[in-house]
């Protein structure tokens, strides 16, 4: 397996690519390596926030419905949650055959637009209001019996990566250490280390920005799990 590197190996892999840290060097400038992981701190939770890591999901949270119930805080749903919450990707209404239902989680918009939204059926859509003080989750249609449950699959928020003391795992899989280590040499290079010419900038950002559409194009898709197939010739049947 392709080594996985820490946010420290990162930080030196990019003051080596900027010209900061020559490979003969005992060790990075401890005051620049500092500096790198403020950045790559950043730009990994940025990658965080903007598409979905699935190195960032947790095990998923179930709770219980009670009949008529039309939303609940997030707080109180999520209450045995013991990590910090990013978003909610995904949502299952589960019966009490342990059956599950795909549940769309909306926008106000779609939302608003419900004419009635104390139906009774099986929920299949929640609105998140993350607007209010404590954040509520509004379910439709809603359950009239007891005997479901909602199951959500969450994800965390990227970690702390700013510790230059320590190897801090990024918990980015392997093949985005290119993207890493040229994206922060990017950041770096354009003021807070060097100030490199803007053609390099150009390169690192073109090396990054083509690794980052690959996987997630990877990641995203949609694997064909059926089994290999072979279509039969002339006789041979």
């Amino acid at each position: 397996m392709s080594a996985t590197l820490t946010a420290r190996q990162i930080g030196e892999k990019a003051l080596q690519l900027i010209g900061d840290y020559s490979p003969n060097d005992t060790g990075a400038d401890p005051e620049n390596l500092a500096r790198a992981l403020e950045w790559l701190d950043i730009e990994v939770s940025h990658l965080a926030g903007t598409e979905q890591m699935d190195w960032l999901i947790e095990d998923s949270v179930t709770f219980t419905l009670t009949a008529d119930e039309a939303s609940r805080t997030v707080a109180d749903a999520l209450s045995g949650v013991t990590f910090d919450l990013q978003f909610i990707v995904a949502a299952q209404l589960v019966d009490s055959n342990g059956n599950e239902t795909p549940i769309e989680i909306v926008p106000v918009t779609q939302y608003e637009a419900i004419d009635d939204k104390d139906q009774s059926g099986r929920t299949c859509k929640i609105y998140i209001d993350r607007q209010a003080s404590a954040p509520v989750m509004y379910f439709w249609p809603v359950v009239s019996t007891s005997g479901y449950s909602v199951r959500m699959t969450l994800v965390d928020f990227a970690p702390t990566l700013t510790d230059p003391h320590s190897d801090v795992a990024t918990k980015l899989r392997p093949a985005w250490n290119k993207w890493a280590v040229n994206q922060l040499a990017a950041t770096i290079g354009t003021g807070p280390v060097r100030a490199l010419p803007d053609n390099r900038i150009r390169t690192f950002l073109a090396i990054a920005e083509e690794g980052r559409l690959k996987l997630i194009d990877r990641e995203d898709r949609q694997h064909d799990t059926r089994p290999p197939v072979m279509e039969a010739r002339g006789d041979y049947l």
